[in-house]
């Protein structure tokens, strides 16, 4: 995984939306390996890297 995280804790089921929101309380938790918010931002700019929020949020 891009951001450093464990693939395997992942949920996979459900729309992508489901998918992000169960990914972020994951990490908010502490249980996603070793990702943290700032890695799950730097990945998101790499494929995103005009995104204005994304930005903002660095």
């Amino acid at each position: 995984m891009r951001a450093g995280g464990d693939v395997s804790r992942l949920r996979l089921s459900g729309n992508g939306r489901a998918q992000w929101f169960a990914a972020l309380r994951l990490i908010s938790l502490g249980g996603g390996g070793s990702i943290s918010r700032e890695s799950v931002i730097d990945a998101a700019l790499d494929e995103f890297p005009a995104h204005r929020e994304l930005k903002a949020l660095r």
